[in-house]
């Protein structure tokens, strides 16, 4: 099944469908990660993304932007991912493509701990896959 003509729900009802070490295909980072200043939407996501250890494109537009603004959404999760505060993740195809997954990097953790978002004490790894 294509992601094509399925609603921003439908897709989050799928994400992270048969996903298995074998079939994950990460996002690539820049070799120069562009400059980013974290908004408070930002922190948001990530504390959430700290909370629940996966959330798809989908989750996370719904939660931070609504219905309406999904390319927005898109483009600055992109931002977030370049700049390494989160990691993207989907399962390879060889039909279409799945939409990405996200996970907190340590470096997100890292800007939550410095807006006092998170404990001071607490230590993070990543979730593994």
């Amino acid at each position: 099944m294509t992601n094509i003509g399925l609603t921003i729900v439908d897709r989050a009802l799928l994400a992270g469908e048969d996903l298995s070490a074998a079939t994950i295909a990460w996002g690539r980072r820049p070799e120069r990660p562009p400059a980013l200043a974290l908004t408070d939407r930002d922190l948001r996501l990530m504390a959430l993304l700290h909370g629940a250890n996966f959330l798809s494109t989908s989750h996370l537009t719904v939660l931070g932007w609504g219905f309406s603004r999904e390319r927005a959404a898109q483009m600055r999760l992109k931002r977030l991912h370049d700049s390494g505060y989160v990691d993207r993740f989907r399962p390879t195809s060889a039909y279409g493509r799945a939409e990405w997954n996200y996970r907190l990097t340590s470096l997100g953790f890292s800007a939550l701990r410095e807006c006092e978002m998170v404990s001071g004490d607490q230590r993070y790894t990543p979730a593994p896959l």
